[in-house]
């Protein structure tokens, strides 16, 4: 943290507020507080301390990065890693994807949070001398769509996404809406969670490259899908955290929940050389990690089970998830959480664990 604090003395309010900041400084909001007070005012007043964070770069859905990784320097990031002979995949908050297609051209594998990842991303491909051909998103959640308008001017490029991931894709506003649950406030409407708009191409077998399989992975977004490439190369997306996420923080997004553990189980069954998911480290096996996000959803419906031994409306309940892992209540987190608690009610109402009812004009949740 002394680095951090040496940092934002050293900074004008100004620049504490520009992106070359966002990518030295990624503060969850509970080291907040040990910021000088003169740079968590300026944050403050310029930003809004962004819903309880300063700058910080949050998978919004995956949990915040792990502990040791809270300091990051540029320099770390956005770095280009080989993992076979014509894929890579770039070191980010939400890793993308770089496949050699042919002819010095390459596609990428979604594109990172905003405009200056795809500025990163467009330096590597000019560096080597690579055209971008297309870009193949996972799904429609702005840590992955977020470089697409700034790639697509500059480049010309094709986007695809798959089923109702494209339409989130090309028309944003749907995600807080439907995080929200209607128009969604001001406080939603900011591109961790609304990317800007493009054009976009429905995905099917007939645009994928040479060697390339789609691999369905629904559950944490409707449609989200991953890829295998040359070199026996998956990238999962989204469908698993790492540990130290697990560990952490607790509660990943979803939408689904039979759907992920089915993706899950799936994951587990699967072989290739080397497996890329997008919040968590590469690695050749990949069946460990699925048991314990399995392990934890299951922990997680349990304890949402348990709370309902006695009638509880839906505030109530997630009040009681935030208490039981420790979890910060802001904005943001009541609408991402707040709906992964929903899919968990839904899908223990529909396997024959909880019921509904309606007393005094409030929705209540029991045990079955």
């Amino acid at each position: 943290m002394e680095d951090v604090k040496r940092l934002g003395e050293a900074l004008s309010p100004e620049e504490l507020v520009t992106d070359n900041f966002y990518e030295i400084c990624q503060l969850s909001a509970d080291k907040a507080a040990h910021l000088p007070k003169g740079m968590l005012d300026a944050a403050e007043e310029s930003v809004k301390i962004r819903q309880q964070s300063v700058y910080c770069a949050i998978d919004r859905r995956c949990g915040i990065i792990s502990p040791e990784k809270d300091l990051i320097r540029s320099t770390e990031m956005y770095e280009l890693i080989q993992v076979a002979d014509r894929c890579f995949y770039i070191q980010c908050p939400a890793k993308i994807g770089v496949v050699l297609t042919g002819d010095g051209e390459v596609c990428l594998i979604d594109s990172g949070n905003d405009k200056d990842a795809g500025k990163k991303v467009k330096k590597h491909l000019d560096a080597k001398g690579w055209k971008l051909k297309a870009i193949y998103n996972t799904h429609s959640h702005a840590d992955h769509i977020g470089g697409n308008k700034y790639l697509q001017a500059q480049t010309g490029c094709n986007v695809f996404a798959p089923g109702i991931e494209r339409d989130f894709t090309e028309h944003p506003v749907l995600e807080p809406s439907y995080l929200y649950g209607g128009n969604p406030p001001k406080e939603l409407k900011h591109k961790f969670l609304m990317a800007q708009e493009c054009e976009v191409k429905p995905l099917s077998a007939d645009c994928l490259p040479d060697g390339w399989s789609v691999v369905p992975l629904p559950g944490h977004s409707f449609d989200m899908t991953g890829f295998r490439v040359p070199g026996d190369v998956v990238f999962l997306a989204d469908c698993l955290s790492s540990r130290e996420t697990l560990e952490k923080y607790q509660v990943s997004f979803l939408t689904d929940v039979e759907r992920s553990l089915e993706t899950l189980e799936k994951v587990k069954s699967m072989q290739a050389e080397m497996f890329i998911p997008s919040h968590a480290d590469a690695a050749s096996e990949i069946a460990p990690l699925a048991q314990a996000n399995i392990d934890k959803m299951l922990e997680i419906a349990g304890k949402i089970t348990d709370f309902c031994r006695e009638p509880l409306c839906f505030e109530q309940i997630l009040k009681k998830v935030f208490e039981e892992y420790n979890l910060l209540m802001t904005f943001e987190q009541h609408a991402l959480i707040g709906s992964t608690v929903r899919s968990y009610l839904s899908w223990l109402s529909e396997t024959g664990r909880l019921r509904m009812k309606i007393e005094e004009n409030l929705l209540l949740w029991e045990r079955a």
